[in-house]
């Protein structure tokens, strides 16, 4: 079984402190941060910029404990992606350099294969129309990652878990920049930091459950999709307040 806590959208707030030092009293929680830490219209940018530092602190000093996932805000810093909603010009070579330095510490995806179910944790959750992109990307010669990952790993793609083959993909901002119809973009499909709720749900990976963010709702929300999977909507806050949540997976 895998105990979660899972951190919703961050976006400069603070309040994940509390329950993150409880859980790390344990050894038997893993601590999954979605992403987006920075962006906020009514927290200080050096207040977001701290905050961020402390989460990256913390994965330093418990790095088998802490997933830090990157989110479509975080992506907009580091590859000037400046026409996102929030873009703060004046943080912008701070943010970045913030990232960049510690590039390695982040993720794309987190999963788990538990006994009945493997479950993906990204920041906005992995549709079949993004995969079919993916696919596609590996599988073109003239692209960077077919020699990644046809020439260049100890197994086959194909054999990868999920998450591993998706992390591959970190620095492929052209790949993982698609931002779909529901979000006025004009692919199928949003990518993992940028798919819509709408379109993960009627068109989510068959065969997984998900747990993602980026939809701000207000309460948690659990939907089954047609091919009875679940997916997990937890982004879930307030201008000041983040709603944690605590998962178990078998």
């Amino acid at each position: 079984m895998a105990k979660l806590l899972i951190i919703p959208d961050v976006h400069g707030i603070d309040s994940w402190k509390e329950s993150v030092c409880e859980a790390l009293l344990t050894n038997d929680v893993h601590i999954i941060f979605l992403g987006d830490y920075v962006d906020s219209f009514t927290i200080d940018t050096y207040k977001i910029l701290d905050n961020l530092y402390e989460i990256i602190k913390l994965k330093k000093i418990y790095p088998d404990r802490i997933t830090l996932l990157l989110g479509n805000h975080d992506y907009a810093y580091v590859f000037g992606k400046v026409a996102i909603s929030g873009f703060n010009f004046v943080r912008w070579a701070n943010y970045r350099q913030a990232f960049n330095d510690n590039w390695d510490l982040f993720d794309l995806a987190w999963g788990f294969q538990g006994q009945y179910k493997y479950t993906l944790i990204t920041h906005a959750g992995l549709t079949e129309s993004f995969f079919r992109e993916v696919v596609r990307d590996i599988t073109d010669k003239k692209s960077v990652m077919y020699d990644v990952l046809i020439n260049e790993t100890d197994i086959s793609w194909i054999d990868m878990p999920l998450h591993t083959l998706l992390n591959y993909f970190k620095d492929q901002c052209g790949l993982m920049w698609q931002i779909g119809l529901e979000r006025w973009g004009i692919y199928e499909s949003g990518s993992i930091i940028w798919a819509d709720r709408r379109e993960l749900i009627n068109d989510s990976f068959k065969g997984i459950d998900q747990i993602v963010g980026h939809t701000a709702l207000n309460s948690l929300e659990i939907v089954k999709t047609k091919n009875n999977d679940n997916l997990y909507f937890t982004d879930i806050h307030t201008d000041t307040n983040l709603t944690v949540f605590k998962i178990n997976l078998e």
